[in-house]
């Protein structure tokens, strides 16, 4: 029977990559986003669903193809959450994967940033993955079948450090490029929200013993040219590697990791 999967932030990027590799490994997949991203959203859903019926996609093994549908909503509204958890239930059967991929970051400084952007950037990376941990993981003990919660921290929830490189597209300028396919400047709230997402995980660990579930979160690395020099393999990443590792935590052969943090960094950060 084909396992389920929720990826949120599914639109672009490392989200829309998981999404496909998850499709690919067999699962049914309930894609989230926020509503101005609901025509990318839909063309990943046709895509997946397109290939699930391609005969080259037939595995005789699997009874069930890969099917996927998406829920609009954010990440920081339990009611958003709870529908995500719902309509995979109501599909599908069952909860078996939540990927709390959804992120934002703000390009300041402490002393630029804001209270509000401070509340948002925490609001989404923070509370918003706590609700998906927490609430999966109800459904999961609900189901007493296990499952896999995989959560997508950063570099920067590691090591509160700023890394600079030159653009050659903005002149004199430096700006700072952290993991994810956005440039900017300084993080100091999404460091904070980051550094949180790794306790969360871990207290997880402890909280839900019931759930069997491997509880892992991911550090993904620079996919910026801007600080290639800084990866000890001195390449960039890719959504891909990203989805590489969050199929294998989701997969059997992932099943006795739980509670750590898995960087995919090309070596960026050695400790």
């Amino acid at each position: 029977m084909a396992r389920t999967a929720i990826v949120t932030g599914a639109a672009q990027g490392i989200g829309r990559a998981i999404a496909l590799r998850l499709a690919e490994d067999g699962c049914n997949v309930v894609l989230n986003d926020l509503a101005s991203k609901q025509i990318a959203l839909q063309a990943l859903v046709d895509d997946i669903n397109s290939a699930s019926t391609s005969p080259s996609r037939v595995n005789p093994s699997n009874s069930k193809l890969p099917v996927a549908t998406y829920v609009l909503g954010d990440v920081s509204v339990e009611d958003d959450v709870k529908k995500m958890i719902q309509t995979a239930v109501a599909t599908f059967g069952a909860l078996d994967i939540m990927v709390a991929n959804a992120g934002v970051v703000m390009n300041s400084s402490i002393i630029e940033t804001s209270l509000a952007d401070f509340d948002r950037v925490l609001s989404i990376n923070t509370k918003g993955t706590f609700l998906c941990v927490k609430l999966s993981g109800e459904q999961m003990i609900k189901q007493g079948t296990g499952g896999r919660i995989i959560v997508a921290s950063s570099v920067c929830g590691k090591k509160g450090q700023i890394y600079w490189a030159r653009s050659a597209q903005v002149s004199s300028h430096y700006i700072l490029y952290i993991a994810g396919n956005t440039g900017f400047g300084n993080a100091s709230s999404y460091c904070a929200s980051k550094f949180a997402v790794g306790g969360l995980v871990q207290v997880a660990v402890e909280n839900m013993d019931e759930v069997t579930a491997a509880r892992n979160q991911l550090n993904p690395g620079q996919f910026m040219d801007g600080i290639r020099q800084s990866t000890a393999l001195k390449e960039l990443g890719k959504p891909e590697y990203i989805a590489d590792a969050v199929s294998f935590l989701a997969s059997d052969k992932g099943c006795y990791i739980t509670g750590q943090t898995l960087g995919v960094d090309a070596g960026m950060l050695l400790a």
